[in-house]
């Protein structure tokens, strides 16, 4: 009997599936999120990982998900945060809640 208790068949370990990113991957999102996504031609002027990952997925062929590109840059030290929206007005008049 093998180890799994099954006569003639032997259970194979595995560390899992193998990352679907590489170092060329890892490199390619740290150098991209340290510039504007308006110099890539994107409308956006702040990086979600969302839009990082869908960027990326077009100029690489790997596709993450949003949380993975958060994990990588994690990794990296790099932490993206969310922005803050600000109203503006011209009437002087409008006092802006603080």
């Amino acid at each position: 009997f093998a180890a799994n208790g099954l006569p003639g068949l032997a259970t194979i370990w595995s560390n899992g599936r193998p990352p679907a990113w590489d170092e060329a991957y890892e490199w390619a999102l740290v150098e991209t999120v340290r510039h504007d996504p308006r110099w890539y031609g994107l409308e956006q002027s702040l990086w979600t990982c969302g839009l990082l990952a869908g960027y990326l997925a077009e100029q690489t062929g790997v596709y993450l998900s949003a949380e993975r590109v958060r994990v990588l840059l994690h990794q990296h030290g790099i932490h993206l945060k969310q922005p803050t929206l600000v109203v503006h007005s011209r009437d002087p008049q409008y006092d802006p809640k603080g």
